[in-house]
């Protein structure tokens, strides 16, 4: 199942893409958060085929999202690179290279071009949809998109209107979204109808152009009947190096798994490095009634419950985190009746 989606409340968007590419011939792959070289079926009947980013920053004022054939969204980001200016203000005058190709492409690709022009983001809709629910703005792409709205329709009550300026709301949403949905699939074991390729990524616009979120931490717990804390599912970090993204798994299976970028831009992996979570997804499976619980929170550089990644040479090394902040969930949980308290905003 691929998803690709963008939402805006009144401030910036935000969009996020899954990682999962698919065909219809069975295929051996290792995807991120599975430590087996395996066949992987997804919903539709199809199997996995690889990775691949389907939020493409092509230049700092054009972002490319899109679902469906890998082939003619890969020529799609290449010919754009090869022939749109560097510099948001030579853009002026180079709208039809856009514009005709962007007309050109097949039905066979789902594509949203979101164009920062004249100070405004422009969405550029192909084969997409986009349309307008409680003065949220919704693009949905690829088969999954059920699944997103009838999450923005459920968390609508909880969701903080109108955004900012710079979009944060937004950003938030999308994080906590992807949670949920790796959560459903780690509960449910399924498999891949609904599981992103074991990854995510999420962009937003900024004052200088599109950017990724970086950094990103995903602990997966479960909650056993004796009281103690165990693993639902494989953990990780998503990261970034240069363009490539990086996915790193810790505990059992440590391993990085790296997608790399169409556009061809050389970047250097320095000897040692610190990465810090920004954001932090924290996932909970109480085994006595199957109900799932999931955290987000923002990281800021203050942060005294931060998590620490060590890096040497782009391998895993090490890494430090403070249980302090996942005592503090469980025992909001204990507070919590699921059947009433569905989302909610607050601090720890």
């Amino acid at each position: 199942m691929t998803l690709v989606a963008g939402l805006s409340m009144g401030g910036r968007p935000a969009f996020v893409g899954d990682l999962l590419t698919s065909w219809r011939m069975p295929t051996s792959v290792t995807l991120p958060t599975r430590p087996e070289y395996a066949v992987h079926t997804n919903a539709n009947g199809f199997f996995a085929s690889g990775l691949a980013q389907k939020l493409v920053i092509v230049r700092p004022y054009l972002m490319i999202a899109w679902a469906g054939s890998v082939e003619v969204a890969r020529n799609l980001v290449i010919y754009l690179d090869e022939k749109l200016p560097k510099d948001r203000e030579q853009f002026p005058g180079n709208e039809n290279v856009l514009l005709s190709a962007l007309n050109s492409l097949p039905s066979s690709v789902e594509v949203v071009a979101l164009l920062i022009y004249k100070d405004t983001i422009q969405p550029l809709c192909v084969h997409a949809k986009g349309f307008e629910v409680d003065k949220r703005r919704i693009y949905l792409l690829g088969t999954g998109g059920e699944a997103f709205f009838n999450y923005i329709l459920s968390a609508a009550d909880a969701m903080p209107m109108p955004d900012n300026d710079e979009g944060f709301a937004a950003r938030a949403v999308m994080v906590n979204f992807v949670g949920n949905a790796i959560m459903a699939q780690y509960s449910s074991k399924y498999g891949l109808s609904d599981s992103w390729g074991g990854g995510f990524e999420v962009a937003y616009a900024a004052d200088d152009g599109f950017k990724k979120v970086e950094n990103i931490l995903v602990r997966c717990w479960s909650l056993n009947p004796d009281g103690g804390l165990g693993n639902i599912g494989t953990s990780f970090l998503v990261h970034y190096q240069g363009d490539a993204l990086h996915l790193t798994t810790f505990g059992e299976h440590e391993r990085t798994t790296i997608v790399q970028s169409w556009l061809d831009r050389p970047f250097i992996i320095p000897p040692e490095k610190t990465i810090a979570a920004e954001w932090s997804i924290d996932l909970f499976f109480r085994v006595t009634d199957g109900v799932r619980f999931c955290a987000v929170q923002k990281e800021f550089p203050w942060s005294r419950q931060r998590s620490e990644f060590h890096f040497r040479q782009g391998r895993l090394a090490g890494w430090e985190m403070d249980k302090s902040r996942v005592d503090q969930i469980i025992e909001r949980i204990g507070k919590t009746d699921p059947t009433t308290d569905r989302f909610s905003l607050s601090t720890l």
